[in-house]
């Protein structure tokens, strides 16, 4: 069983470079990985980067996992400049599914060591 990671658009890959090369290494077809891709980020903006983890399980057969958006493309997606605003902030808790108080007094400390201030 091996493990590829990539970075995808969502709802926005397609087959050719770089897709295709890597998952040629990995004999799994361009076409059921787009497909389970799109399956499972149609609920995020169209052409945010997401993370990917591809698990090979068997000849052709293979197990996707889409992590959400990074902090930092998040952030960098809602600053104007390098401010955010706290409705930015909130409505970003919820996008993660971290709206409770402990989840955005983390989200508040990233937002400050990636030197972004808060308005």
């Amino acid at each position: 069983m091996g493990l590829t990671r990539l970075t995808a658009p969502a709802g926005e890959a397609r087959p050719g470079a770089p897709l295709t090369p890597i998952l040629g290494q990995q004999q799994i077809k361009p076409a059921d990985f787009i497909a389970e891709f799109h399956r499972l980020s149609v609920g995020y903006t169209p052409g945010v980067p997401l993370g990917c983890r591809i698990y090979k399980t068997g000849a052709n057969k293979f197990t996707l996992r889409v992590a959400p958006p990074t902090w930092t493309t998040l952030f960098t997606s809602a600053a104007t400049g390098r401010v955010v605003t706290r409705e930015d902030v909130y409505h970003l808790a919820h996008y993660r599914a971290m709206a409770t108080p402990t989840g955005v007094a983390t989200l508040l400390g990233t937002l400050k060591s990636l030197g972004f201030r808060l308005n």
